[in-house]
């Protein structure tokens, strides 16, 4: 299995822990939409909240990131291998109301 690391700049989303993504498995469209995003309920949607919490409450990347599986089917892109992610670090960032892979090369 492959150990990913997701970088993400969607702040809003509830799997968003200090600009990684926490989620256990990642669904990314044909268009390269995260369709796992899911807007956070708790009201902490400002982007500078992450400044605001100790430092000390910061888990390890090793605990966020233990085993994070990314189902694509955006199968015209490079990393895209029957229908997983082969990619060890992608981006996801905003796209409108929603999120998309930024990592997506042809």
């Amino acid at each position: 299995m492959i150990h990913h690391s997701v970088y993400c700049s969607k702040y809003d989303c509830k799997y968003n822990t200090f600009k990684y993504c926490t989620a256990v498995a990642i669904d990314v469209n044909d268009k390269a939409e995260c369709k796992t995003y899911a807007e956070k309920v708790d009201g902490y949607k400002d982007k500078n909240f992450k400044l605001e919490v100790g430092q000390e409450l910061k888990p390890s990347l090793v605990e966020m990131q233990g085993e994070t599986i990314i189902k694509c089917t955006a199968t015209k892109c490079t990393f895209n291998k029957e229908e997983l992610c082969d990619k060890f670090e992608i981006d996801v960032g905003s796209s409108g109301m929603g999120a998309e892979c930024k990592s997506f090369e042809r």
